[in-house]
């Protein structure tokens, strides 16, 4: 055979798996390449990969990118086993190389080795074989320097490689409702619109223990959950305000989840007397000006008025060995979401200074105090509309509205089940500046009053200001 400068053919993968037990901290590789062994006298196993990094030591998360020669096997003859022997890596024919760094391992051999991670997490690794000519020494000493001219390189092979460990717990800080606004001309009126039904779960720094892809779990149980039942201390929980009546509920499942998260069903909750559990996963974002981590959670309360929430909450991640996919879990406060709006307002036909103030929404029909339940008027919720002028004088965009005396309106409440609609009119003044209608909510409670009586109380639960 002449020298040639690289081998006579590029490596060409026919099959490649990467096997992790659980806890290890590497990955066994196992291939087969066919090339041309007569003018390969080794091959190279690289691997490269990026990662994303969380350390609290740092001013922020960023991404790593890292790459790694896994081995490096020698192909002459004296370094290859006799077919017919165990061998953790075999050229046949001079032309078919399998390897397997499991079976070098149980062999006790030296080659090949697995990839070495360090650590338990996922990562999606690319690996290429780099096939180098038995001809170095027939070439210039100085081209060593350059492998480009002395080797070849196979296509490359993208796999996961699982994360062996179950993640961290979370470092949960605490749940608080949130809401979505919208609001334009519509239909010959403006409508303002709030989205309820929003949590937002913030936690600490120190995200992706197990690797990229780590998902903010939402465990869930059966959709029938009893208090004596052994999966009530462990998922999620949802019921009604017990003080208020209002539409009936049934408990969180996957489907009462919205905005597309991830849902994974019959996963098993480690260390606990429930086998196995769906997990609902949103993915977290990092919140640069407070330096922590959130993430969004939509739920679908139905009819139901400021349901109780209580979330069970976990790391997920879903590239996972089997039972390494959940951490523990912890429960967070009850919260409870926020329920749906639409204030409309629109002019009379006959009258434009007048305008007619809708605003509808789920509700509730009665309140429980010490003694029975109470449904008049006095501890229900209450929207009144007023008019407000802008003060040219004052530049803050908050306290230069001012309310116009004698002009709040409280709306007349109607309700069908327990769906609510406020309706009524206000006049707006014709002596010009820049007004708006400032329409709000009130909710109203039963409080101790002095002598062990009761009184009540309110406080905003609504508000939206609509342009004249």
């Amino acid at each position: 055979m002449h020298a040639v400068q690289h081998p006579l053919e590029v490596p060409q993968p026919s099959g490649f798996e990467v096997h992790r037990s659980s806890g290890e901290t590497y990955a066994d590789v196992a291939g087969s390449y066919v090339l041309d062994g007569r003018s390969t006298e080794k091959v190279d196993l690289d691997a490269s990969w990026t990662e994303p990094v969380d350390d609290p030591r740092e001013d922020a998360p960023r991404e790593l990118s890292a790459r790694t020669s896994v081995f490096s096997l020698p192909l002459d003859a004296s370094a290859l086993v006799p077919e017919g022997l165990p061998a953790a890596y075999r050229l046949r024919d001079d032309r078919e190389l399998t390897f397997d760094s499991r079976v070098a391992r149980e062999l006790k051999r030296a080659l090949p080795t697995p990839h070495q991670f360090g650590d338990t997490k996922y990562r999606r690794v690319t690996y290429t074989l780099t096939a180098t000519t038995r001809f170095r020494e027939d070439f210039p000493v100085t081209w060593i320097d350059s492998p480009d001219r002395l080797a070849v390189t196979s296509d490359a092979v993208t796999v996961d490689v699982p994360s062996s460990a179950a993640p961290q717990l979370p470092d949960l800080q605490y749940v608080v409702p949130t809401m979505g606004w919208s609001a334009g001309q519509q239909d010959g009126g403006y409508v303002s619109k709030r989205r309820g039904g929003g949590l937002r779960v913030w936690m600490g720094r120190g995200w992706w223990s197990s690797g990229a892809g780590e998902l903010l779990g939402v465990v869930v149980g059966s959709d029938v959950i009893a208090p004596s039942g052994t999966d009530y201390p462990f998922v999620s929980l949802i019921g009604q305000d017990p003080i208020r009546s209002s539409a009936s509920l049934r408990n969180l499942r996957a489907a009462s989840f919205g905005g597309h998260p991830t849902v994974a069903i019959n996963v098993p909750l480690v260390g606990t007397p429930v086998p196995y559990v769906t997990v609902v996963g949103h993915t977290p974002r990092y919140d640069e000006t407070t330096g922590r981590w959130f993430a969004d959670i939509d739920l679908d309360t139905q009819e139901a008025y400021a349901p109780f929430v209580r979330l069970s909450l976990a790391r997920y991640q879903p590239n996972s060995l089997e039972k390494c996919a959940l951490s523990p879990i912890v429960l967070a406060d009850i919260v409870q979401p926020l329920p749906d709006r639409t204030a409309t307002v629109t002019a009379g036909p006959d009258d434009p200074s007048v305008r007619t103030v809708t605003v509808a929404g789920p509700s509730y029909v009665s309140v429980r105090g010490r003694g029975a339940d109470a449904g008049t008027d006095s501890v229900l919720p209450a929207v009144t509309v007023s008019v407000q002028r802008a003060d040219p004088a004052v530049a803050d965009d908050v306290l230069r509205w001012q309310t116009l005396p004698e002009t709040t309106v409280t709306l007349a409440r109607r309700v069908i089940g327990t769906a609510a609609t406020w309706t009524g009119q206000v006049t707006v003044p014709a002596d010009g500046g820049e007004l708006r209608l400032l329409i709000v909510e009130e909710e109203r409670l039963f409080a101790d009053a002095p002598g062990g009586t009761e009184t009540v109380t309110s406080r905003i639960v609504y508000a939206t200001a609509v342009p004249v």
